[in-house]
């Protein structure tokens, strides 16, 4: 009797496991941007998906003519963007690393939630100074929904009515700057880091018949 119980409950759980699967984007576009700039030679690397393949990585450094220095790098992937700008210069340096996703996605039976959460990390000393920002843009059947900069950390899920197409928009932008604004010693770091993905939304039977297999399970421990 347990051991039957246990099994409707282990079926309960899988199934719910596989209604809350990450649910698929469509028309997407993955790009990621790395610059790096100091009195010596520049640096400059840009990709995008399509027609790349995923992952996508970009890195750019610059080494100045005396002990500026500046690196950046960005990475675009399904349902994570990073980046990060770093500088250290007694003259002129600056760095921007840069993701972003363009992507669509349908609310069909079942239910499904997006979900986006945001982090950064900033520090910045002398003449230099740095941020991290995801820009976000949620459109859904043609009303904008939200758009807007945002600062770490910060999270947000939404479920769209049935049957609307909704479209996403996500660019995080970590920049670092020395030099820029008076000369001197500055020295700057910027990291960001999104995650986001669509998934369906358990059905309430699932959890009802797990929470009642459960009961059954504490009843016959009982006895």
């Amino acid at each position: 009797m347990i051991k039957r119980i246990i099994v409707t409950c282990l079926a309960a759980l899988a199934l719910s496991s596989a209604h809350a699967a990450p649910v698929t984007f469509t028309n997407t576009l993955y790009t990621v941007d790395a610059i790096a700039l100091t009195d010596g030679d520049p640096s400059v690397e840009s990709k995008a998906s399509p027609p790349d393949d995923l992952t996508l990585f970009a890195s750019a450094a610059s080494d100045g003519l005396t002990t500026d220095l500046a690196t950046a790098g960005a990475i675009s992937g399904a349902g994570l963007l990073s980046a990060s700008a770093d500088v250290s210069a007694g003259g002129i340096a600056s760095a921007v690393g840069s993701a972003s996703f363009i992507g669509s996605f349908t609310n069909s039976a079942p239910m499904v939630t997006l979900s986006i959460g945001f982090d950064a990390s900033s520090f910045a000393s002398g003449t230099a100074n740095s941020s991290a920002s995801l820009f976000v843009e949620l459109i859904s059947s043609g009303v904008t929904l939200y758009s807007d900069f945002v600062t770490g950390p910060w999270e947000f899920s939404y479920t769209p009515a049935a049957g609307t197409l909704a479209s996403l928009q996500l660019t995080l932008t970590a920049e670092s700057a020395a030099g820029v604004s008076a000369l001197g010693l500055g020295n700057a770091s910027a990291t960001g880091l999104a995650t986001f993905a669509v998934s369906a939304v358990p059905e309430p039977s699932t959890y009802l018949l797990m929470l009642g297999g459960l009961a059954l399970l504490a009843r016959a421990r009982r006895r």
